[in-house]
């Protein structure tokens, strides 16, 4: 009876351990086939989320580099090259705006140009500042806000002259020259 005992928990034990082993390949083969798998969609290119998503990470303990990295992962293309190119002089030992200037040689790209003037603080001082990357991501979201609300005030402005000039002739065909039309037989028929 005790033989019997043994021998199922080896073999219990047996099939556990093959199918572990398999059932973790498995598991090794999806995650590193997901990390090879580019992102979905075109990638993010909001300053200000960006911003948060940096100051999450710097806020949870990660140094700026890594901080860039992670957020590098998920940026639209042309902010993943740049940041890509200022995280690697960055690990080289590259000083902060020698890095930037490295990034932007193929010219001016408004995002990073908006990152690297609010990560400035960040990088000189060393100073944990996810609070100030929060407060500028809010400031950039007030600014933008307000653009577009002015944007939308000139639009009313401008769309006076062509829907006057669509609504007038048709006002005046629809309604006037009707009335007008009408009352020509009244007028007709008065005169001497």
């Amino acid at each position: 009876m005790m033989s019997a005992l043994i021998f199922g928990l080896l073999v219990g034990a047996w099939i556990f351990g093959r199918t572990s082993k398999r059932s973790l390949r498995s598991i090794t083969r999806s995650v590193t086939a997901n990390e090879a798998a580019p992102p979905p969609g075109p990638g993010l290119s909001s300053v200000p989320l960006i911003l948060e998503l940096i100051g999450t990470a710097i806020g949870s303990g990660l140094p700026l580099v890594r901080a860039l990295d992670l957020v590098q992962g998920v940026a639209d293309e042309e902010l993943k090259v740049r940041l890509r190119t200022v995280i690697a002089g960055l690990q080289l030992g590259t000083p902060w705006d020698a890095a930037w200037q490295a990034s932007s040689a193929a010219g001016s790209h408004a995002p990073a140009d908006q990152l690297r003037r609010a990560l400035d603080f960040a990088a000189a001082t060393g100073a944990p500042s996810a609070i100030l990357l929060y407060a500028e991501a809010a400031r950039l979201r007030r600014t933008q806000h307000r653009l577009a609300q002015k944007r939308a005030a000139s639009l009313g402005v401008r769309l006076v002259l062509p829907l006057g000039l669509c609504f007038l002739p048709a006002f005046i065909a629809l309604g006037v020259v009707p009335v007008v039309i009408s009352l020509i037989p009244t007028f007709a028929g008065t005169a001497p």
